[in-house]
């Protein structure tokens, strides 16, 4: 089957040369043989690069489009065009990552310097999440919380305006289970999927690709989303039906936290005490004491150099990430007193309140 790309020379069974244009509603035909046959022109076997199957009528040179239709997708079909909507801290080092995997990607975010940059590298620059949609086999969303997920997803110009059936949107933030539980039964009246695939492991593990991912959701569609997946995390869980990624993520945070807590306060003991703090780390990693936080407490989580205003966002997305759990907890009946304290004192730990 021929693909049409703009600017593309077909020939086909030595009946036709033409210069082909592709148009949302027309292709536009310059022939070297005006009596082309519409069976000619079926023997093509045209299909446009956005993947739509055509029926078409001829008038004189002209291919008019009169049918169009999305064509189904194989479940074993490889994935090639993704979309990724939110490049921040986590979000951009992931794009650029497919990018780099030989994926063709469209990417979009509010902010128009890191799609730039995203451009510069060959990245697709999306003008809106419907845009982006229209295009993408997999749409991963890599934003904050709920309320932006369901916004990007749901809201004027968003994601399910423009997704096309057997469409698997992956949600790589940090929600609420029942949010993907929403989500997904929106979808469904679209024929779409989604995928809850949270990550952990931070800016850092990003550009390592060494991210942990957790999924929940069908097994089929994590299988066709492992390579894409696998670009930046190195390590892939299947955690069990849709919202049991979300959940294990929410554990992660919490578990993260709580031992910043401890970090922060085997900080200021060994402070007290004279002692080098990056000698008791040595200690801590070698004992039952041992956490990546602890490890990585002055290199990862609160960075002296760091200019409070870039260690007061750092603050904010902590928060933004425990407050699902605590919310979760409360659902459950369950109090969570020591996540609760944490993130009351997330301000305090990370260096931007006095002790």
């Amino acid at each position: 089957m021929n693909v049409l790309k703009p600017g593309n020379r077909l020939e086909t069974a030595g009946f036709f040369k033409s210069l082909i244009s592709c148009r949302m509603t027309t292709l536009s035909l310059i022939s070297q043989e005006p009596r082309i046959s519409l069976p000619q022109i079926r023997s093509a076997g045209a299909k446009c690069v956005n993947g739509d199957r055509f029926e078409c009528w001829t008038i004189g040179w002209q291919i008019t489009i009169i049918r169009a239709s999305k064509p189904r997708v194989s479940m074993n079909q490889k994935i090639t065009r993704i979309g990724f909507i939110g490049l921040g801290r986590m979000g951009k080092p992931m794009a650029i990552n497919l990018l780099k995997s030989g994926y063709d990607v469209a990417a979009y975010d509010v902010r128009h310097e890191p799609v730039r940059e995203l451009a510069k590298l060959g990245a697709r620059v999306a003008q809106s999440p419907k845009d982006l949609a229209r295009s993408s086999e997999l749409i991963a969303l890599a934003v904050v919380d709920d309320a932006q997920v369901i916004e990007v997803l749901l809201g004027a110009d968003g994601v399910i305006e423009g997704v096309g059936p057997e469409a698997i949107i992956a949600l790589h933030s940090t929600v609420l289970p029942e949010t993907v539980q929403m989500l997904a039964t929106k979808f469904a009246a679209k024929q779409a999927h989604v995928l809850d695939a949270p990550i952990s492991g931070g800016e850092a593990g990003a550009r390592a690709r060494s991210l942990c991912c957790m999924v929940g959701g069908k097994v089929q569609l994590l299988e066709r989303c492992r390579d894409v997946f696998a670009a930046s995390a190195a390590e892939i869980f299947c955690m069990g039906e849709l919202g049991s990624g979300a959940a294990t993520k929410l554990i992660v945070q919490v578990v993260t936290c709580i031992n910043m807590l401890a970090a922060h306060e085997a900080e200021i003991l060994a402070e007290q005490c004279g002692l080098d703090f990056t000698a008791v780390q040595k200690v801590l990693q070698a004992s039952s004491a041992k956490s990546f936080v602890a490890e990585n407490w002055l290199d990862r989580f609160k960075v002296a150099q760091d200019p409070i205003e870039v260690r007061r966002r750092r603050t904010e997305v902590f928060q933004k990430s425990l407050r699902p759990a605590l919310a979760l907890a409360k659902d459950l009946g369950l109090s969570l007193p020591g996540a609760r304290l944490t993130e009351r004192l997330l301000p305090r730990i990370m260096g931007i309140e006095e002790n």
